[in-house]
C-alpha cells in the first residue's frame, strides 16, 4: 500500500470557475445564509435541513468537520465559484483500515443545471484515489433522487443495491441505491 499525501486544502477542478476548499469557521455564517435562502429545496432530499436554524447550528457542522478532519475520517470542502460558497462536497466517512470513503454533497438550488456538482464529485473521486490512497468511494442516494442519482451515473459509479429504509428523512424512512467505483475502475 502507498503512502498518502499530505491533505490539500484547495482543490482544482476542470471548470476554472470552481474550485474546492476545506471548510474553516469562518464559513459558517455564509453557509448558513446559503442554506437558510434555500431551505425548501434542500430539505427534499437533506435531513440535518430542519435541524439547521441558526448560524451555531452550521458552526457546530463545521467544527464536526474540522475534528473529522484532525484524525483523518472525513473532509469537507466548500464549492467557491464566484468568490463564494454554494455548496458543500465531502467524504464524509473515510475508513483508513479499509481505504474506502463515502461522499456526501449539497448545492443551492441556484446554481444546478450547471455541471458543478458532477466536476465537483469527479475532482473528490479522483483525489481520493491518486492522493489519499483509497480502494473504493461510495455514495448513498435517495432512491427517488433522480438528479443526484444521473450525477453517479454520468461518472460510472455502479449500483450494488439498496438499503432498505436506511435514512430517516423529515418525516419518513428512504430507501438509500448503494453507488460506488472502484480505484481499478477509475484507472480505466
Amino acid at each position: 500500500m502507498r503512502l498518502e499525501r499530505p491533505l490539500k486544502s484547495f482543490l482544482t477542478t476542470e471548470f476554472a470557475s470552481l474550485t474546492l476548499r476545506l471548510l474553516d469557521e469562518r464559513d459558517a455564517n455564509e453557509i448558513f445564509l446559503l442554506v437558510d435562502s434555500d431551505r425548501a429545496y434542500l430539505r427534499k432530499w437533506l435531513p440535518w435541513v430542519d435541524r439547521t436554524v441558526t448560524p451555531e447550528d452550521s458552526l457546530a457542522f463545521v467544527r464536526g468537520s474540522l475534528a473529522r478532519r484532525a484524525i483523518s475520517s472525513g473532509y469537507d470542502y466548500g464549492m467557491i465559484a464566484g468568490g463564494r460558497i454554494v455548496g458543500v462536497v465531502g467524504f464524509n466517512v473515510i475508513d483508513r483500515n479499509h481505504r474506502n470513503a463515502t461522499i456526501g454533497y449539497w448545492l443551492n438550488s441556484l446554481y444546478t443545471g450547471q455541471g458543478l456538482m458532477t466536476v465537483a464529485v469527479r475532482t473528490l473521486i479522483r483525489y481520493g484515489f491518486d492522493e489519499l490512497g483509497l480502494n473504493r468511494i461510495q455514495i448513498h442516494v435517495a432512491t427517488g433522487n433522480r438528479p443526484s442519482q444521473r450525477i453517479c451515473e454520468r461518472l460510472g459509479l455502479v449500483q450494488e443495491g439498496i438499503l432498505r429504509e436506511a435514512e430517516w428523512l423529515n418525516d419518513r424512512f428512504v430507501n438509500l441505491v448503494v453507488n460506488s467505483v472502484l480505484r481499478s475502475e477509475w484507472k480505466k
